[in-house]
């Protein structure tokens, strides 16, 4: 049976997810709750709506990026 091999990563990738891991998660968590508000985005107002789809696009551009 052939053993699994570990996967090696670079100490820049390392720092990298160092660095990043817990606001990913911060955000993420954070984002639970607006995202149960698009259940209702139709009884938003417009400028409510506007901060939804605002917070979707940063949240995703952070995940993109990352």
């Amino acid at each position: 049976m052939a053993r699994s091999k570990a996967l090696e990563i670079s100490p820049r990738l390392a720092i990298w997810r160092r660095w990043t891991d817990i606001p990913l998660l911060l955000i993420a968590i954070g984002s639970l709750p607006l995202l149960l508000l698009e259940v209702v985005a139709d009884r938003l107002s417009e400028s409510d709506q506007n901060f939804l789809t605002t917070v979707n696009v940063v949240v995703f551009i952070a995940f993109a990026v990352d």
